[in-house]
């Protein structure tokens, strides 16, 4: 009890247990709390390496097999799963920015529905409105080119003609 007085006691949930951990002193963190906060640190740094291990694997499946998808075309991961402020109830959500001329509804439907098989929230742009909506001003496209992530594209195409 002389010790809780020295500090502030802190219960953290750690693999699925819950510890409680004494800290700041004046001396600064104690070493038990120092190292429960740097192997929550470092497991949550695993956790999001692997899960945009298995993002990438599975878009990059996607833009290989689906005919959707054209030369040039991007996949990006935005919101707190790419800013690292995700929690366990965090979604999914990608961009995916189509090029093209003319009009790309039928296309962009389509993505939107590849893409549905493995994130929640999907928006889907051409490369035109990308320009218009980096210009507008809006917080909301701010913050997603802000953000975001690559995480699959489709690689150009070579002109492979010789003149």
């Amino acid at each position: 009890m002389e010790a809780a007085a020295l500090g502030q006691l802190l219960r953290i949930r750690r693999d699925g247990n819950l510890h409680n951990v004494l800290l700041v002193n004046a001396k600064g963190v104690l070493p038990v709390a120092q190292t429960v906060f740097q192997s929550t640190l470092r497991a949550r740094r695993r956790n999001r390496e692997e899960f945009l291990q298995r993002l990438r694997r599975d878009v990059a499946r996607l833009l290989r097999e689906s005919p959707h998808f054209a030369p040039g075309d991007r996949v990006y991961l935005f919101g707190s799963r790419a800013t690292d402020a995700w929690g366990g109830h965090s979604d999914t959500d990608l961009l995916a920015v189509l090029v093209g001329q003319g009009s790309q509804e039928p296309r962009k439907d389509a993505v939107f529905r590849e893409l549905s098989r493995i994130a929640d929230d999907i928006l889907t742009v051409t490369d035109g409105e990308e320009a218009r909506y980096v210009e507008s001003g809006s917080g909301f496209w701010e913050q997603v080119f802000k953000d975001r992530i690559l995480i699959g594209e489709v690689a150009p195409c070579r002109d492979t003609k010789r003149g």
